[in-house]
């Protein structure tokens, strides 16, 4: 709890101890800051010291008999630097008091917890809503990679810094074994976990044990709830705290109507509120994958501005490259030019001459050719001529043998004419012969001779 500002908000009932209440090798805690009896345990400012370097730390205090069973092991991990993660919370050191049996974390300062940030008690920078899920997916993500399961997420187990940018870290995972059921806030465990992953006892003193039972499916059913709680400002989707545990306990999420089904992260939240997903080990690394993906709204314009600059920059360099280029191209081009264009008159005036010749034979040509066509004009014209008296003489000679025709006609009738006079007298004669003859054979010309 480095800044000043956001964690008078959040320690409004703190009291405040002068003398020093716990001076180990390596941490001490002053000015103690008290939460009051509940699951979180006690909250302090402290040092930490590490070859002669002391710095500021956040002080968790937690009876060693509340931890769970293989905190030992998860500590270990921690400073053996093999939980390293930008969305974990880093565990410096610890101490044990023997006398009192206490246990003191000596923790990353941070600057909010998710709860202040909600209740509007922490009012400086925050990333895009995306972002924080994205951070906090991958940050419990890192935990089940790591085989281990959180167990006690809730508003006040993310926390806020201040950095830039801005960081949500997870913390107090493999701390408590069981946790006190004094505290009724929001914030208590049991409001966030599964149906029968916990249950109650009494501890020596009388007083409600709330034993958690740590699981992946737990994880990310208590994700889905600290998402909705984050975008609603504080809502917890599972109703007010008099009806939170029923309605969990009947799948009945009666606010997540509160967020609208087109939102980016609606389809996740519903699902990891709702039956255990399937693959809950990879659930939140798929989660995380998604967030990754969306842009706000701010972020989409703004990378769209940059990249309009960008294709504007490029294109008005590549414009200016282009130019130069052109201008030197044009440049060579023009230096090489000069010589062909010598070359090139040379060529032209040596194919005007070319051409002149042959223009000049082209022209004697055309007028022999004139000549040419005048003689067979006029020898067109003396057949043409003699074609016409051959068809005159033709006329004649059809006329004359027409008329010769005529008169052979003519005297062919005049034939048969005569040749008809002269076989009717021919009949004549011969009847008249056959007249005399039968008058000579008569008897009367015999009785005369």
């Amino acid at each position: 709890m480095a800044n000043q500002e956001c964690v008078e908000p959040l320690v409004k009932k703190f009291k405040t101890e002068k003398e020093p209440f716990f001076a180990g090798k390596k941490l001490s805690c002053k000015n103690r800051l008290i939460l009051g009896q509940s699951w979180c345990g006690f909250l302090y400012r402290g040092y930490w010291r590490d070859n002669d370097q002391e710095k500021e730390v956040v002080v968790r205090r937690i009876q060693r008999m509340n931890c769970r069973e293989n905190s030992e092991i998860i500590l270990e991990r921690h400073l053996a630097n093999s939980l390293n993660h930008k969305n974990v919370l880093n565990i410096i050191g610890y101490e044990d008091s023997i006398i009192y049996r206490w246990r003191y974390f000596a923790l990353e300062r941070f600057d909010a917890t998710l709860e202040q940030y909600c209740k509007r008690e922490y009012t400086g920078p925050m990333p895009c809503e995306a972002n924080v899920l994205c951070q906090l997916s991958e940050g419990v993500n890192f935990l089940h990679e790591n085989g281990i399961s959180h167990g006690n997420l809730n508003p006040r187990t993310i926390l806020i810094f201040r950095s830039v940018p801005v960081i949500v870290k997870v913390s107090e995972f493999g701390f408590y074994g069981e946790s006190t059921g004094v505290d009724e806030s929001q914030c208590h465990p049991k409001y966030w976990m599964l149906p029968h992953s916990w249950s109650t006892d009494l501890d020596q003193d009388g007083k409600v044990l709330i034993k958690p039972i740590a699981t992946v499916y737990g994880d990310v059913f208590a994700a889905g709830c600290l998402f909705f709680y984050f975008l609603k400002r504080g809502l917890h989707p599972f109703g007010d705290m008099e009806s939170i545990l029923k309605n969990i306990e009947q799948k009945n999420p009666v606010n997540l109507q509160r967020l609208y089904e087109g939102h980016f992260a609606y389809r996740l939240i519903k699902e990891m509120i709702g039956e255990p997903p399937k693959n809950g080990a990879q659930f939140l690394r798929i989660a995380a994958r998604h967030f990754k993906d969306v842009k706000s709204p701010e972020i989409a314009t703004l990378e769209r501005l940059c990249g309009e600059l960008k294709a504007e920059k490029e294109k008005s360099t590549q414009t200016q490259i282009a130019m130069v280029t052109a201008f030197s191209n044009l440049q060579r081009s023009m230096e090489s030019s000069k010589s062909e264009l010598l070359q090139i008159q040379t060529n032209l005036k040596n194919d005007l001459d070319v051409e002149r010749q042959k223009a000049a034979e082209n022209a004697l040509t055309l007028q022999d050719a004139l000549l040419d066509r005048n003689k067979a004009e006029e020898q067109a014209e003396s057949f043409q001529q003699k074609l016409l008296a051959m068809k005159d003489e033709q006329v004649s000679q059809q006329t004359l043998h027409k008329n010769e025709k005529i008169k052979l006609e003519k005297q062919l009738l005049e034939c048969d004419s005569a040749l008809k006079s002269s076989n009717e007298k021919l009949d004549e004669i011969k009847a008249k012969l056959r007249k005399e003859r039968r008058y000579d054979h008569s008897p009367e010309a015999g009785t005369g001779c």
